[in-house]
């Protein structure tokens, strides 16, 4: 029984997990990086000076 209420418990934190990197992916966000406007973390920002 709590063979199956712990994968229950993963298969929840996977599911949030990938939920989050796909809405962060359609905004264009990096999944590394913390949100807000403050310009995006630094691999974002090098990625945006080469374009």
């Amino acid at each position: 029984m709590v063979t199956w209420i712990i994968f229950g418990l993963l298969l929840l934190a996977m599911f949030f997990a990938v939920r989050y990197a796909f809405r962060k992916a359609k905004r264009g966000e990096c999944v590394g990086c913390p949100g807000g406007k403050s310009g995006g973390c630094c691999h974002c920002q090098r990625q945006m000076d080469t374009k």
